[in-house]
């Protein structure tokens, strides 16, 4: 790592958005370090983007967002590293298929992995943060999150604490609230760090058919999505949006 070389810490960057992202950072001369929950897909991945970039500076630490001793180990293997941290990029996200909850029994697994899981990994790495001169947090959240928008599940995102458990499972309902949870811990890590350096901000990336958000799904419509849907005309195309994710 060069002296004046940024670092950027990636959620999700085993394939789909964050691979691409993650590899376009690599490119551009970062030092990158991405997670992810299987140690054979994500070393699959660190090799590919080296091959892809050009560039040797990209590493991986493993992190399952639904285990707090999985987040606190990824935390601390990251500190352990002794670098900055100019960018913390929370892009990993999951929709579940069917209800499953945390071990306490009070978080439907969407709300758990995609919120509580991201609230606890910045918070660990936040001094590290701060102590990083203009340093940057960045959460992916959904359009899903508006109660208006016109997409699937038939619920809109209206938070409902009696219901944070899953009690009335609908997959699209929980991973829209857990979208919804994201943006509010934005906009409370925001106001909290105005004044110390740091900018927090959330966006959306907008449909964009193949990721692996859809991996809980059939083999029906992972098709439908991956390879149909990309013909609609509010469809995204992942070099383009990952273009946003280094502008962001």
């Amino acid at each position: 790592m060069t002296e004046k070389q940024k670092v950027i810490l990636l959620t999700g960057g085993s394939d789909g958005l964050g691979y691409v992202a993650a590899t376009k950072f690599l490119k551009l001369g970062w030092r990158v370090i991405i997670t992810g929950r299987q140690r054979e897909k994500v070393e699959i991945a660190v090799g590919n983007a080296k091959k892809a970039a050009g560039k040797e500076d990209i590493s991986y630490i493993l992190l399952d967002l639904s285990n707090l001793q999985s987040i606190r180990n990824a935390a601390d293997q990251f500190l352990a590293l002794n670098l900055p941290l100019d960018v913390l990029l929370n892009n990993a996200g999951c929709r579940a298929t069917e209800k499953e909850v945390d071990p306490t029994g009070t978080f439907e697994m969407s709300i758990f992995s995609n919120f509580v899981g991201t609230f606890y990994f910045t918070e660990l790495l936040l001094e590290k943060i701060k102590s990083t001169p203009n340093s940057r947090i960045l959460i992916v959240t959904s359009e899903l999150h508006k109660p208006t928008h016109p997409g699937p599940g038939g619920k809109p995102a209206i938070l409902d604490f009696d219901e944070l458990n899953g009690r009335n499972f609908d997959g699209f309902y929980y991973y829209k609230i857990s979208k919804l949870c994201n943006i509010h811990h934005t906009y409370i890590l925001a106001e909290q760090l105005e004044d110390q350096g740091v900018t927090a901000n959330c966006f959306t990336p907008g449909f964009v058919p193949g990721t692996s958000l859809n991996r809980g799904y059939n083999s029906v419509i992972r098709f439908v999505t991956s390879h149909i849907l990309k013909f609609f005309a509010n469809t995204r195309d992942i070099e383009t949006v990952t273009d946003e994710y280094v502008h962001y």
